[in-house]
């Protein structure tokens, strides 16, 4: 699983708690990171079981980055997080899963994850 926060504390929160689950998960701090990981792990969908996506990121925010990705991350359950609900919305429309609107209940976070993930990525 890929996490995408440029927020330090929160992606170190979700990253702490994703693992203590049981899932391996990578971070990006910022689109242009998530692209190297993508790239990395090619082809997506054989390596992560979802990407948690903030939209609202510096260099390449998260609408961009799943713009410029569509058919590279098909197979890629993307659940798009943001404090704004009209860039919600726009993630729906580009191509995201779900949504989760920032701030966040982690047992909702977990349960998203959980439709998606087995626990092995």
């Amino acid at each position: 699983m890929l996490v995408v926060e440029d927020h330090p504390t929160l992606r170190r929160l979700l990253v702490t708690a994703l693992q203590e689950r049981g899932y391996r998960v990578i971070e990006a701090q910022d689109g242009l990171a998530a692209i190297h990981v993508i790239e990395q792990h090619d082809p997506p969908a054989s390596h992560l079981c979802l990407i948690l996506l903030d939209l609202m990121l510096p260099v390449i925010n998260g609408l961009e980055l799943m713009a410029a990705l569509t058919e590279h991350l098909l197979g890629v359950p993307i659940v798009a997080i943001s404090g704004n609900a009209e860039y919600l919305d726009q993630a729906t429309v580009v191509g995201a899963t779900a949504t989760l609107a920032k701030p966040f209940e982690l047992s909702k976070l977990l349960a998203l994850v959980g439709q998606y993930c087995s626990g092995r990525d």
